[in-house]
This record gives structure tokens, C-alpha cells and sequence, in this order.
């Protein structure tokens, strides 16, 4: 399965609806098809185009436990500094 979703919070969130679905009878097949098809949240660990070498990432980051989590998913995929 491929998600088109940034971060290990968005696995944990995939997993939670994955099991609920099973456990409600959805076939295996449908929820591949769903969780494959969903997008980003506009302002949710949106990447933007900055046509230069560094990376953008908008974050609606509303509470300290989201905050925590974009650093943190963030860090897994920065070599250096980040801003």
C-alpha cells in the first residue's frame, strides 16, 4: 500500500482506520482503494514548490502536540538545519 500522506502520524491514523473498517466488514480490497486515494489536507504537512534548492512545508500546526509532530516528522527526512 502506498499513502500519499507525509509523516508517521498519518500511518497511525491509516492503521486506526484500517481496523475499524475491518472490523465493520469492509473488504480488504475497498480499503486499499480508500486510504490509497486520500490527499493532503490543504496546510497539513503541505509541501511547497520554492524553486530553490530548500524545501517549503506549511504546517497548521494548532496545538503543542501537532507542533511536535511536524518537527518530528520533519527531522526524519532534513539532513541539516531546520528552520
Amino acid at each position: 500500500m502506498h499513502l500519499q500522506l507525509t509523516g508517521m502520524f498519518n500511518v497511525y491514523n491509516a492503521l486506526a482506520a484500517a481496523s475499524l473498517a475491518m472490523i465493520l466488514g469492509v473488504q480488504n480490497v475497498d480499503i486499499k482503494v480508500g486510504l490509497e486515494s486520500l490527499k493532503n489536507v490543504p496546510g497539513r504537512v503541505e509541501m511547497l514548490d520554492t524553486r530553490t534548492p530548500y524545501k517549503g512545508i506549511l504546517d497548521y500546526s494548532h496545538s503543542p502536540d501537532a507542533l511536535e509532530n511536524i518537527l518530528s516528522t520533519v527531522r526524519t527526512f532534513t539532513r541539516n538545519r531546520l528552520i
